[in-house]
């Protein structure tokens, strides 16, 4: 059987970071150890009282300890805001990626503390809280517009109608085999399969041109049955199946 190289993540010792001296990668400061944000209180200290030399390991476990303390303010906020975000189209504070000084504020901010509190009652449900979302007059009620409260309110921060959003590729799929009766509802089924593929033909030379234009090349398989385009970048072999090369020499050249 032919070996195949296969490139993967190979973990490493944590390099010790330094402060860096006027901000240049090339004069080192100081020496300095893994923390959490000292603006951030509660139950467990920002400071690890860790070695800058400290295993990776130590590092992760003193971080998401730190981050899952029960007292975190900061730590539930995120998650139920987040959620809101998936649902919604956008947070209650809408900056979900800075839910600090230079963030937004939160446009509903005691729906934001009541969710927080919920998720910890919930045990850090995920699962309860899409439940308690989806269930929820705010995100059942009807996308019409009313006069009214668009003169007031245009952006819709106060919710006053459900927001226009665009479906994912998932949700299309899974109601068109709804409708029409061939939704496997079955749990279980063959597992995932990261690198073995089976070949069934190039893309058509209507695509080429395209794909050209952004050095990729698209090369379909079939897998369980299941027919999947597969894009890599490379103007090289773009320009070798464009000139019908053997499928067996493009495949050697591309896995």
């Amino acid at each position: 059987m032919k070996k195949r190289k296969v490139y993967a993540v190979r973990p490493s010792k944590a390099p010790v970071t330094h402060l860096l001296v006027r901000g240049s990668p090339f004069e080192l400061g100081d020496e300095v150890s893994a923390g959490g944000v000292h603006a951030v209180t509660g139950s467990i200290s920002s400071n690890f009282s860790l070695r800058p030399d400290a295993p990776d390991a130590e590092r992760r476990n003193k971080l998401a300890a730190w981050i899952s303390a029960p007292d975190n303010p900061l730590f539930a906020r995120v998650i139920v805001n987040r959620l809101w975000h998936y649902h919604f189209g956008k947070g209650l504070v809408q900056t979900t990626n800075d839910l600090g000084f230079n963030g937004g504020t939160p446009s509903h901010p005691k729906l934001l503390d009541w969710l927080a509190a919920e998720l910890k009652e919930q045990k850090w449900s995920l699962k309860a809280m899409h439940k308690i979302i989806c269930d929820s007059a705010t995100y059942r009620q009807s996308s019409q517009e009313n006069p009214e409260a668009l003169r007031k309110d245009s952006d819709n921060v106060l919710l006053w109608k459900r927001s226009i959003s665009r479906l994912e590729a998932e949700l299309i799929r899974d109601s068109i085999l709804t409708v029409s009766g061939q939704l496997n509802k079955k749990m279980g089924g063959p597992g995932y399969r990261d690198f073995k593929m089976y070949i069934t033909r190039v893309l058509g030379s209507m695509m080429q041109p395209i794909l050209k234009a952004l050095n990729l090349i698209a090369v379909a398989f079939t897998e369980h049955g299941q027919e999947v385009t597969f894009i890599h970048s490379s103007h090289h072999l773009t320009a070798q199946i464009h000139q019908r090369l053997p499928l067996s020499e493009v495949l050697q050249r591309l896995l």
